[in-house]
């Protein structure tokens, strides 16, 4: 393990994209990722950002530049937060914009975090290894929601079961003994 990292999350093999139409930004970005152990994808424009992070099966931290072509870090985030079903994506965005406003603007958008260019490496180790837990919580959370409703589907299951069985022996045992009022469904000879 790398000194300063967590146990057991940084890299651990989390999918992470990097959208940077800067070959040089976009490189760095990649190696720095790469060396502390991220599985990295990389594309070149907001359109295929979006393409990658709306896949089932696509990276769950992003790295977002806030100047793209096609589409820009903003409308990224924006189409990301706007699908309620769709699943969650930490989105780091990736900027010069550091004015007051700029930053609201990112948060508003949908942005979980926000670095300024040219980016310090400890700084953004630090932030993506913080996203990392997040999707780390988020993964756990998803699948004891999922325990949960198994649970309580089994549950339901097994009291209607019940519900419906004892249902079913109280009116066999009144078919075979009668009513309260003595008299019986049955046929006599």
């Amino acid at each position: 393990m790398k000194s300063g990292s967590a146990p057991g999350l940084e890299g651990n093999g989390l999918r992470v994209l990097v959208a940077e139409d800067d070959a040089s930004s976009r490189f760095r970005l990649q190696t720095a990722l790469r060396s502390w152990g991220y599985a990295v994808t990389c594309v070149t424009d907001g359109r295929q950002a979006i393409a990658e992070l709306s896949r089932a099966d696509g990276p769950s931290l992003a790295v977002l530049d806030w100047s793209m072509p096609e589409a820009d870090g903003l409308e990224v985030c924006r189409t990301l937060r706007s699908d309620p079903d769709g699943r969650y994506v930490y989105a780091i965005l990736l900027t010069s914009h550091d004015r007051d406003e700029d930053v609201i603007a990112g948060f508003d958008a949908g942005a979980d975090d926000y670095v300024t260019k040219p980016f310090n490496t400890k700084e953004l180790r630090a932030r993506v290894r913080s996203g990392a837990r997040i999707v780390q919580l988020q993964r756990q959370l998803v699948a004891a929601h999922e325990e949960l409703r198994e649970r309580t589907r089994s549950h339901w299951k097994g009291f209607i079961w019940f519900k419906v069985s004892s249902a079913l022996l109280s009116w066999s045992e009144r078919l075979r003994t009668g009513w309260n009022d003595g008299t019986s469904l049955r046929r006599h000879p």
